[in-house]
């Protein structure tokens, strides 16, 4: 399940929320209790590869022949 972050338009306080994509987006903040809270949009997440053998095992071109 993803985090999402979220910022209430009425008092100004940002939080996360961790919950499934097919739930509704949450209406109401924590602090000031108004229904003014805004889902943002995130910059999403990088791959990041590590460990040993992931080019070797995987792309690593074959040896030419002369």
């Amino acid at each position: 399940m993803p985090t999402y972050d979220y910022s209430c338009q009425n008092c100004g306080y940002l939080w996360e929320e961790f919950h499934a994509i097919t739930t509704k987006p949450i209406e109401s903040c924590p602090q000031c209790k108004e229904k003014s809270a805004q889902k943002l949009i995130g910059k999403g997440a990088g791959v990041h590869f590590s460990g040993s053998g992931f080019y070797e095992t995987d792309y690593k071109r074959k040896e030419q022949k002369d």
